[in-house]
């Protein structure tokens, strides 16, 4: 287990580009993290489903508001899974993922 930190990032459609593209307005809050090894268990369940998780983060409940997008370590990845351990520990399952850079799709 290792201390740190991670951003949670909510993305929220504001309009389109001249293109139809879509444009988004990110929120973004700084929340402690516990870091923890991914189970050999989950690596089988999720690759059933073509899912690589990358991390598993421990965070306060409080402090998670259904965001899809989370930075951890510099990189940007998708939030795929989380689970309540109970009031005070959600876990927080991340995968890499395209297409999550700032303001694009």
């Amino acid at each position: 287990m290792t201390d740190d930190s991670v951003k949670l990032i909510a993305r929220t459609m504001t309009g389109k580009d001249s293109r139809m593209n879509p444009i988004y307005k990110e929120t973004v809050s700084e929340t402690y993290a516990v870091s923890e090894p991914v189970s050999r268990s989950e690596f089988f369940a999720a690759g059933q489903i073509g899912i690589d998780p990358q991390y598993l983060l421990i965070i306060n409940p409080a402090e998670y508001s259904g965001e899809k997008i989370a930075e951890y370590k510099g990189k940007r990845m998708s939030i795929y899974r989380t689970y309540e351990r109970n009031e005070n520990e959600l876990e927080i399952y991340l995968q890499k993922a395209e297409g999550l850079n700032r303001g694009g799709s």
